[in-house]
């Protein structure tokens, strides 16, 4: 929140590496005003079908979106629930289904992630006034 108190942005975040090891990396930029960012994580690499929502606070009107949005398109119920590792995010949710996950001993793309629930989040968040700017 203190870069964004002082007008810095969030631009770009793209990943480097390779070999089973990534860095991601921040881009920001300077604004005329402060400004308000949020942070989706997908984390079906260490906990398949969570996904969690920082910055939002505690906005019953997105949270409500999301559960039912990211429900309509998966198999098992979707569900928010924090553990131990989300403490610094202000939503998560389990049971999404929002990439193909581990593929071992297939010519499928690993952790390639599906068009609806990911235009589900974008859209909702859009709702709220955030853009997607990424990824």
């Amino acid at each position: 929140n203190t870069m964004n108190q002082l007008g810095w942005s969030l631009a770009a975040a793209p990943n480097f590496g390779g070999m089973g090891a990534t860095w991601p990396s921040f881009i920001w930029e300077k604004r005329d005003e402060a400004v308000r960012s949020a942070f989706v994580a997908i984390k079906d690499q260490n906990i398949p079908g969570k996904v969690c929502i920082g910055g939002v606070g505690q906005n019953e009107a997105l949270r409500g979106a999301l559960l039912k949005g990211l429900g309509a398109v998966t198999v098992n119920a979707v569900h928010e629930q924090k553990d131990s590792w989300d403490t610094d995010f202000d939503m998560s949710f389990k049971n999404t289904a929002m990439t193909t996950g581990s593929q071992p001993f297939s010519f499928q793309n690993a952790w390639f992630p599906y068009g609806f629930p990911l235009e589900i989040v974008v859209s909702e968040m859009a709702q709220q006034g955030f853009k997607a700017v990424g990824g």
